[in-house]
């Protein structure tokens, strides 16, 4: 707890606080009801109670009557949920444009013809790092599809 003044602090959860306030000493759900709730009543079929006072920005700290939105618990958790499904999709961009910094060539589909380098560059002898920075993809690319070729081989082998 933090103390930010005679009769406010902040919780261990970041919210902030006031004592000796009528419905709740959370200052975001008393700022989203008499400057939301109440000036627009008809909007809610519940009482303010049933519902949840979200930050639109994440920060708990700003209580501005633009930053808060008064939602349902259901929608609060499928918000929430959104968000984290968001932050994968994020990470996921992320570390592919990482990947692509590195080596054009990653992620992109393997070609009959880049399969057939690939298999020439091992054969004779490279090494992954050369290999990798020939086809410009990770060495960890380079030799999963190693195996996967070394695989069908052993799955079909040709006829002499």
């Amino acid at each position: 707890m933090e103390r930010i003044g005679y009769n406010e602090y902040i919780d261990d959860d970041g919210y902030k606080r006031k004592k000796q306030i009528k419905y709740s000493n959370l200052v975001h759900r008393q700022v989203a009801y008499n400057n939301i709730f109440l000036k627009n009543r008809n909007n809610y079929s519940l009482p303010f109670s049933k519902y949840v006072v979200h930050h639109v920005d994440g920060n708990k700290k700003n209580n501005a009557i633009s930053n808060l939105i008064i939602i349902t618990r259901e929608d609060h958790e499928k918000l929430h949920m959104a968000k984290e499904r968001q932050k994968e999709i994020d990470l996921k961009k992320l570390i592919l444009e990482l990947s692509k910094e590195k080596y054009s060539n990653a992620y992109d589909r393997w070609t009959t013809e880049a399969d057939k380098e690939l298999s020439y560059l091992f054969h004779e002898g490279r090494t992954t790092k050369d290999i990798s920075e020939l086809l410009k993809r990770s060495g960890g690319a380079i030799w999963s599809r190693i195996k996967k070729i070394q695989a069908r081989k052993l799955e079909c082998p040709t006829s002499s």
